[in-house]
């Protein structure tokens, strides 16, 4: 009797993997327009290969004006910088915003390397390519995160770093909460699985099935206080990502490296001169983390910017940019 359920219990756990296995490519993949990043890009950039890698890069100012960058957060692209690239331009400085790997107009794939050492080395090599070796690095969220490792990589490319709402964690946070980060990704032992083919395909079925563009647009508008901004047009320019090809396996990828995040030095090892701006209002990273950062980082000055949210440079512009040039002022850049 115990050998007749032995062999049950193994034949169903044998149809089990095999369905595990097959299942999801008997499974079509919903439809979506599979377009080149390209087809959608806006014509006021241009595209740059790097480390391999396309992306996509949003140039003003004059050539010799003192070089700022400005890098996105998660879900982000060079037009959540459509009010701070031209005002920077406008005061004499020359800026560069660009997509980070498997965000924006860049390429996406899982095969690709998102944890934010690599976006950090992806940016430095951008910042080279266009002739701008050392700057003002300015990251909003993720982005925070990406320049901070930037600062610890590569220390000859920054001159100094504005921290905008940052999702940023140090190894004195590890184990902690409240790490600062909006991003959550899968423990490493599951990232290793995410390798294998089938389970790639599982993760296509369910964020092309489940992720939808109501979805996305709901998450996008719970990042900002002032919702008003958020008009068809800007909630268009978020979510026409997901028209792009393989936008979903580079999701898969971010999320597969978004364990491997946390700063590997101590924010002591910064030495940069720092701001930290923050909506006081922010529903993804409260105000309580800039001061979390400053504490983190005695020669940072903060700036709260009234009752905006995650994306103050969206939010309320004019503050935004007040706050960042006269800052800017005082390090003589």
């Amino acid at each position: 009797m115990a050998r007749r359920w032995l062999i049950r219990i193994g034949g169903m756990l044998v149809t089990l993997v095999v369905a595990l296995l097959v299942a999801p490519y008997l499974i079509p993949l919903p439809a979506q327009p599979d377009l080149d990043p390209a087809q959608l890009a806006p014509t006021n950039g241009r595209f740059l290969t790097v480390n391999g890698i396309r992306t996509f890069i949003e140039e003003a100012g004059p050539p010799d004006g003192p070089p700022v960058v400005l890098v996105h957060g998660f879900g982000g692209l060079t037009y959540t910088w459509r009010y701070t690239l031209p005002a920077l331009a406008q005061a004499g400085y020359r800026v560069l915003a660009l997509d980070l790997a498997g965000f924006g107009h860049s390429d996406k794939s899982f095969d690709l390397r998102f944890d934010h050492a690599s976006q950090a080395d992806f940016v430095a090599g951008v910042m080279a390519a266009v002739g701008m070796p050392r700057s003002t690095l300015v990251g909003h969220s993720m982005g925070g995160s990406v320049i901070a490792h930037i600062a610890q990589r590569h220390p000859q490319a920054v001159s100094a770093l504005v921290f905008v709402d940052g999702a940023v964690r140090g190894p004195e946070s590890a184990g902690q909460g409240g790490g600062g980060s909006s991003i959550v990704g899968v423990p490493a032992q599951l990232g290793t699985l995410a390798q294998f083919p089938p389970l790639q395909r599982w993760g296509q079925l369910v964020l092309r099935g489940f992720v939808t563009r109501e979805r996305m647009a709901q998450a996008q508008l719970s990042a900002y206080f002032v919702k008003e901004v958020v008009t068809p047009e800007v909630e268009e320019a978020y979510l026409k990502v997901m028209k792009m090809k393989d936008w979903d396996l580079a999701l898969l990828g971010v999320l597969r490296d978004g364990g491997r995040n946390t700063l590997a030095q101590p924010f002591s090892t910064i030495t940069a001169p720092v701001l930290i701006v923050w909506g006081d209002q922010d529903p993804w990273i409260p105000a309580t983390r800039a001061e979390a950062l400053r504490a983190a980082l005695p020669q940072a000055e903060l700036v709260l910017i009234p009752d905006t949210g995650h994306l103050p440079m969206e939010e309320d512009p004019a503050a935004f940019n007040s706050a960042l040039l006269e800052w800017l002022g005082k390090q003589g850049k």
